[in-house]
């Protein structure tokens, strides 16, 4: 019985937070679901839109918001988000590294499906500092 409750309040949560997201689209298994990072990212993201042309600017380029993939997997002591976005053919995924409430990095993941893991924010910092 507690595991049905359980999973109608997470489910609950997960509907609750999507609506109020503003409509963003998501794609994932939910089992590393961390509504603190999600929020994180999606305020990051928000923060990183236009509200006139609806694209995500990120390091003086712009794209179409495409989906967020709010798995959450732990990578180097972050809980990181995959936010997928495109420019007209070419799509792209940026992994948002969260520690608490903060995003503290993204990084250009793939073009294309080809891995390029290049921190794209803080822009003066490399991929592999932590």
């Amino acid at each position: 019985m507690k595991k049905l409750i359980f999973a109608l309040v997470a489910m609950a949560m997960s509907i609750s937070i999507a609506y109020a997201s503003g409509g963003y689209e998501y794609k994932g298994s939910h089992t590393g679901f961390d509504v603190t990072a999600e929020n994180a990212v999606l305020n990051m993201v928000e923060s990183q839109t236009d509200p006139e042309t609806e694209k995500v600017n990120i390091a003086g380029k712009t794209y179409k918001f495409e989906y967020f993939n709010n798995n959450f997997p732990e990578v180097g002591g972050y809980l990181v988000g995959a936010v997928h976005l495109s420019d007209g053919d070419d799509q792209y995924v940026f992994d948002y590294y969260v520690a608490g409430e903060n995003v503290v990095k993204i990084l250009l993941y793939t073009k294309n499906g080809k891995v390029i893991n290049k921190q794209v924010y803080p822009e003066n910092e490399e991929a592999g500092s932590d």
